[in-house]
């Protein structure tokens, strides 16, 4: 048989074919019909519904081969990608499914036969294994009876914590409530050569026995008590990993190591000028293909959702490039000699290959800026001697955070600097971060749970001029459900008749503020729409409110004015760019706050404005805030606005309402807008623009500020320039220069230094190969001074590449802890793996690490490292022998 992955993939497809199965294709990797996921994460994504008894299926039986990506939430391969030999951000699942049709016999014989049969994949049947859940009998029976496979070969997997029945590897759930049931899981035996513990063994498979395909029986509908039904028609899900299959077909124990990666990474390795393998260039292999597919789908990188997940793999080849000596913008060269492994596997011509290329540059090289700052900020701080031995975890996440710096990037430069970095106390303000954002969804339902809300009630907003008001409770909600009454301490939701509260819309922030009764507080933290409802999200700070009960609103005042003063910049701000420019300018969003404004536009390549320019535009909006113009609103017809104002008024919706709210600024604009504005420009003070960057190809984004936030930046930009002035002993006429000639000197020093060092290094990693080339032991031990201490990683990819036999182990003494490296030689990878030792030497140090077959590197206590040595010497010795 053909066994390339195009080929298999056609052969599963015309066998379930042949089985009376409906072929459908890949479902969008995204997700059409479920908010709750950023992308298609499985072959059953697509027929949801149908499990859940929402839809009926058109058909009985289908197979489909489905491209999913697991790159966050529950399912999540991003950081295991490059350190095993099967896991993928994006890969295809083959499956069949029956919704009602068969059962467990006909999904077992059906597999089974695919498997083994000499017609189709023609697989050892002693080579394959299976995981039975522990309590489902009746699949047992057929693999050991019907199919005959030996006990010994069909192994029992129970629940994780002897407690719970149902939480088990081999009982697969869609969510806490709904079809469940449990799963058979059929592996494959690579053979004695690899390391690998059976499967359902804590310890995990490791890397001699690796799973193809995976049965699930959906029988059961669990309620939220955790009480199983029955269904009235059982199911059946599966899902075999095209790229494990194909491992398995062609004969190789790596998925890397199949036709379409390994086409990859030898383009990869050609274009680089890489003359040789390692997990790196796996990475990049895996991530590439992913981005194509991502941006293929009409994803841009962005700060949130799906985009930042693609921003994110974007960033993490860029650091594995990094680690491979490439410091400049090169993924875009690689998407046109990839595109014919790529278009020719998925059968589509219709790609923009220019288009992938530009928006993958365009990261590029804003990553690459985008680390430039932040690594000044660290190098700043380390040289003004904020930062001495040792970087808190706090400036680490800040320059995370802030800056987008990798982790990976601080700790690569304090190791250089000689300064310790406490990750843990990096982890603990990363935590505080996401307790927060869950907080946060305590007050805010998700989009899934809103989109589920039976909410009926309608609100009429009566706030444009009335920030108190008397209305009435429509509905009640607490955990997105239905209630009579909310108590104190409670997050909740209020829907009102009437509301002086502006719910989020346009760009502009919802309203916070309090709402009362005789007996009880509701603090308002945030207002949205939803249908012809305005939710109030908050929490009841004493008392508690019924429904139906009478409230008093109090919107608060000064964040209200705030806004509306914002929100009328914004309008004076889009006039005065549009009449600058003097090109077509489409505006893409905004979004208004208190504190600040955000316009985001497009205008011709999308070029910054330089400084000159946004000199001018500044000017030109204070001059319009100066003039105090008159703004009025007014609700007109949509029929008259387009018959008598048409021609100054951009229409940029697609629908409009019957009756429409004209903002008109005299003497400057005319514009459809529902937020709230100033009564006149003078009262927005001063506008600053703080700051503009690119967010996406062509948008640029203006960041502003207004009033006292306004003052406060122009007061805050003299006392830097003053602080500046007094640093270089010079004035603001010759600062600039001066400056230049600063950071000119401190590049010329910087270059020679790490000239300096690096030839240092050289002759050491010479000297140390030449001496351990003499030794006899297979085993090498040594520690590290702390002068070559940040290069611990560098000198032991020197040293497995240039000796033989070896089993090299590394370490360097920081405090109490110890960070080590160890790294095996070509030659002894078929005795022993350095991810194998890892694993018991993690547990025994009370420490942590991982990395590749080769090579690993972790931190432990010192004190036990000294006494597991010798233990761990003796277990490879083992090994070997």
């Amino acid at each position: 048989m053909d066994k390339s992955t195009k080929s298999i993939k056609n052969m599963f497809l015309n066998f379930f074919k042949k089985e009376n199965h409906k072929v459908l294709d890949s479902s969008s990797i995204i997700p059409t019909n479920d908010s709750s996921l950023l992308f298609t994460n499985a072959g059953m994504n697509q027929f949801k519904d149908i499990y859940l008894d929402i839809e009926k299926p058109i058909y009985e039986k289908v197979c489909t081969s489905q491209y999913c990506l697991r790159i966050g939430g529950k399912h999540n391969d991003l950081d295991t990608v490059g350190f095993t030999n099967r896991h993928h951000t994006l890969f295809e699942m083959l499956g069949n499914f029956s919704f009602g049709a068969y059962f467990k016999y006909e999904a077992i014989m059906l597999a089974w036969k695919l498997l083994t049969s000499e017609s189709w994949f023609n697989i050892q049947k002693a080579k394959l294994l299976v995981t039975v859940y522990y309590l489902d009998r009746e699949a047992y029976d057929i693999w050991t009876k019907d199919i005959g496979m030996p006990k010994e070969k069909v192994i029992l997997v129970g629940d994780k914590n002897k407690k719970e029945p149902y939480v088990s590897d081999n009982f697969w759930c869609m969510g806490e409530v709904g079809p469940c049931g449990p799963c058979s899981e059929i592996f494959y035996d690579y053979g004695k050569h690899l390391f690998g513990y059976l499967p359902g063994d804590e310890k995990g498979c490791g890397y001699r026995y690796v799973e193809v395909w995976n049965l699930v029986f959906m029988q059961y509908n669990r309620q939220y008590n955790n009480l199983m039904t029955p269904l009235a028609k059982p199911s059946v899900d599966t899902g075999m990993g095209l790229e494990r299959i194909s491992a398995v077909l062609q004969n190789v124990d790596s998925t890397f190591k199949t036709d379409i990666f390994s086409k990859t990474i030898a383009i990869v390795k050609k274009e680089l000028n890489i003359n040789y393998l390692n997990d790196y260039l796996y990475v990049i292999a895996d991530h590439i293909r992913t981005c194509f597919y991502i941006i293929k789908n009409g994803i841009y990188p962005s700060n949130e959702g799906r985009g930042y997940v693609l921003r994110r793999v974007i960033r993490r080849m860029i650091r594995h490039l990094n680690l491979l000596g490439i410091e400049k913008a090169c993924i875009y060269r690689l998407i046109y000699e990839l595109k014919d492994v790529y278009i020719d596997y998925i059968e589509e011509k219709a790609i923009n290959i220019k288009h992938i290329e530009t928006i993958i540059l365009y990261e590029e090289a804003r990553f690459y800026n985008t680390i430039k700052k932040g690594l000044e900020v660290l190098l700043n701080k380390i040289n003004k001697k904020e930062v001495k031995e040792e970087l808190d975890g706090k400036t680490a996440f800040f320059l995370y955070d802030t800056y987008g710096l990798p982790i990976d990037f601080i700790v690569e430069i304090c190791n250089e600097k000689d300064i310790k970095i406490d990750i843990d106390s990096f982890i603990k303000p990363m935590e505080l971060q996401k307790s927060l954002s869950r907080k946060d969804s305590l007050i805010s339902p998700s989009e899934k749970a809103r989109e589920e809300l039976d909410i009926k009630a309608t609100s009429i907003f009566v706030g444009y001029n009335k920030l108190e008001y008397i209305a009435f409770i429509k509905e009640l909600l607490f955990n997105n459900n239905k209630v009579n009454t909310i108590y104190e301490g409670q997050y909740g939701v209020l829907v009102l008749n009437k509301t002086s509260f502006y719910p989020e819309t346009g760009g502009q922030v919802g309203d916070i503020g309090e709402i009362k009764t005789i007996k009880g507080l509701f603090k308002v933290t945030n207002t949205k729409n939803y249908n012809k409802a305005i939710l109030h999200f908050g929490r009841v700070m004493y008392g508690f409110f019924r429904l139906k009960e009478a409230v008093i609103i109090n919107v608060d005042a000064e964040y209200r004015k705030a806004i509306k003063v914002n929100h009328s910049a914004v309008h004076i701000l889009n006039k005065v760019l549009c009449s600058y420019i003097k090109k077509k300018l489409i505006q893409k969003g905004s979004y208004i706050t208190a504190n600040h404004i955000r316009f985001d536009f497009i205008c011709g390549k999308g070029k910054l404005l330089n400084n000159e320019e946004a000199k001018i535009i500044e000017e030109e909006v204070n001059e319009q805030i100066i003039n105090n113009m008159l703004i009025v609103t007014k609700l007109l017809s949509f029929a008259d606005v387009k018959e008598n104002i048409k021609d100054n008024i951009i229409f940029i919706q697609r629908e409009y309402e019957a009756i429409v709210r004209i903002v008109n600024i005299f003497g400057l604009s005319i514009e459809l807008c529902k937020g709230t504005h100033t009564n006149r420009t003078g009262d927005i003070g001063l506008l600053s623009i703080a700051s503009q960057y690119s967010i996406a190809k062509n948008i640029i984004r203006i960041e502003a500020v207004t009033g006292r936030a306004s003052i406060a930046f122009v007061f805050s930009n003299k006392a830097i320039l003053k602080k500046l002035k007094e640093v270089t002993n010079s004035n603001e006429y010759k600062l600039c220069d001066h400056l230049t000639h600063i950071k000119a000197e401190y590049n010329k020093l910087e270059r020679e230094v790490k000239y300096i060092r690096n030839t240092h290094l050289a002759f050491y990693i010479e000297s140390l190969i030449k001496e351990l080339k003499a030794y006899n032991d297979n085993i090498i031990i040594k520690t590290i001074g702390s002068f070559y201490s940040s290069f611990l990683y560098l000198i032991a990819k020197c040293l497995i590449d240039n000796l033989r036999a070896k089993v090299i182990i590394l370490n360097t003494k920081h405090g109490n802890n110890v960070r080590f490296i160890i790294g095996i030689t070509e030659d002894l990878l078929c005795y022993i793996k350095a991810k194998d030792i890892i694993d018991y030497f993690i547990v025994n140090l009370k420490g942590k690490g991982g990395g590749s077959l080769k090579l690993v590197q972790g931190v432990g206590e010192f004190i036990l490292f000294k006494k597991e040595i010798e233990a761990i010497s003796n277990l490879i010795l083992n090994n070997i022998r």
